[in-house]
């Protein structure tokens, strides 16, 4: 997990309008906790009418959304600052370093 606050994924097929939010789980609860995210995501889904598996299905989605959450928590820990942040700081202390 990241050090994010809370875990967040986009409702079925109403990414846009709706999302599901969980606070994090405690420690030792951590794996009934993401088992019960996922089967209530599968439930959503199978009522949504959207396929578990293939290239629109669940599946697709959420692997999706977990490779580019972690990939910008990698890239927020790279550059020391996240992606709406803003790095004012370093581009003024460039600034007024001699070139």
């Amino acid at each position: 997990m990241s050090d994010h606050d809370d875990m967040t994924v986009p409702a079925a097929e109403s990414a846009a309008t709706e999302e599901l939010v969980l606070p994090p789980p405690a420690p030792h609860h951590a794996e009934a906790s993401r088992r019960a995210f996922a089967e209530e995501l599968v439930e959503r889904a199978r009522t949504e009418g959207l396929d578990l598996v293939g290239a629109d299905g669940l599946l697709a989605d959420v692997t999706k959304l977990v490779l580019e959450a972690g990939l910008e928590v990698e890239m927020d820990d790279h550059l020391g600052y996240t992606k709406h942040e803003s790095n004012r700081a370093l581009v003024q202390s460039r600034a007024s370093s001699p070139a």
